[in-house]
């Protein structure tokens, strides 16, 4: 078969129609595959893939011979040559592009100028501290596509005495942790999977720490006492928190207050012409910048109360720690009222937040309890391996 033959067959327009159709093709599944994963997704399955390239390529071998099978060309071939001199000229700005075309953007406020832009493209980055300038190592030559790839070949930078290589290439990563039985000191961990709405998160949960899969905080703690986990099982499915209260000691009468009721405004101590009104209530507090105190979380690590005592021979404003019971911080010079005794009284159980508590007891046993926000706590027995309904929708 001549030179001439060989042109007419990869030329021919039978020849272009079968590259248009898988051409097309291929385009309309991008564009569903698109619309379905992302642009990312699709530039790496379909257009800078490599069958998607050959394609082009063979497309620019029809034109060329196309064109070349007509040789000697006369007057009559000027529409044919500008055609597919056009689409040649398309690709091979296309093919220049990819290689040596950088794709960024810039914003340019008016009556600035900027020497920076952003790009997708894929690069290495290294910059000294204390300079302006960054080394940057391109890696469109050694990374890509939609497999991993295991020490790629993209050189490597040096800035300074750092030397940067890269080892690997992940299309799809993400980052994990790894939890080994190795440690020579026991603690224990357990493995927690939430599921809900539609999702599934799953995080290590370790004792004595607060973890927070899916934004909900977790916390385990281990007991030695067996009876502790059959107390547990054994309390009401669904009981209340533990109240906190405000305890009273005036002219010999002891009134326990909810605190609650004393934050709504003042509230008489039975019948001994006082009133308690607990201006504030700080479930953590620490002493701020300004030398007052402040709450640092929403944690009661340490329960206080400003409280403002009424009484027959004045006001007077005290600070009281549920954990520093003897601690009388006074604002002001005089006290009218100190005969009167002020506690606040925190349950340890009410210490303890966290939306679903772990304990783990002797023999492997598990019991989880589950904190809703109107103050409820009900308990549920678990079982390693097993799914357990939660007291949330």
């Amino acid at each position: 078969m001549g030179m001439q033959s060989i042109l007419r067959v990869v030329g021919s327009l039978k020849f272009a129609a079968v590259i248009l159709v898988l051409l097309s093709v291929a385009m309309a599944c991008a564009t569903v595959y698109e619309a379905m994963h992302g642009t990312p997704a699709a530039l790496l399955t379909f257009y800078k893939s490599a069958w998607f390239e050959t394609l082009l390529w063979l497309l620019g071998v029809n034109m060329l011979g196309s064109m070349l099978s007509r040789y000697p060309w006369s007057r009559r071939h000027v529409g044919l040559l500008a055609t597919h001199l056009s689409v040649l000229s398309i690709l091979t700005g296309a093919f220049v592009t990819k290689q040596w075309g950088i794709d960024g953007l810039v914003s340019i406020v008016e009556g600035r100028t900027a020497r920076q832009f952003t790009t997708s493209q894929e690069s290495l980055t290294l910059r000294v501290a204390g300079t302006d300038t960054p080394d940057s190592l391109d890696l469109k030559g050694g990374i890509g596509g939609i497999r991993p790839v295991s020490r790629p070949a993209t050189g490597s930078l040096v800035v300074g005495d750092v030397r940067a290589e890269i080892e690997g290439y992940l299309p799809d990563g993400r980052k994990t942790d790894r939890v080994v039985n190795d440690s020579p000191r026991p603690k224990l961990a357990l493995e927690v999977s939430l599921a809900g709405s539609g999702k599934t998160s799953r995080d290590w949960v370790f004792a004595g720490e607060r973890q927070n899969p899916d934004e909900v905080s977790v916390s385990l703690r281990t007991t030695t006492q067996p009876a502790e986990i059959d107390q547990l099982l054994a309390a009401p499915a669904s009981q209340p928190a533990p109240a906190r209260l405000v305890k009273v000691e005036a002219a010999g009468s002891t009134v326990e207050l909810p605190l609650e009721r004393c934050l709504a405004g003042p509230v008489p101590v039975g019948e001994t012409g006082y009133a308690v009104h607990v201006l504030r209530y700080l479930p953590h507090a620490i002493v701020g910048d300004n030398k007052q105190l402040v709450d640092a979380s929403q944690r009661p690590v340490n329960p206080a109360i400003e409280v403002e005592i009424n009484g027959p021979s004045g006001k007077a404003t005290r600070t009281v720690f549920a954990r520093f019971p003897d601690f009388g911080a006074m604002h002001g010079t005089q006290d009218p009222s100190a005969d009167v005794k002020v506690t606040l009284i925190v349950p340890p159980d009410a210490t303890e937040t966290t939306p679903i508590e772990i304990v783990a007891g002797p023999n492997e046993r598990l019991a989880a309890r589950f904190r809703s926000d109107d103050g409820t706590a009900t308990v549920r027995e678990l079982t390693v391996g097993q799914a357990v309904e939660t007291a949330w929708p």
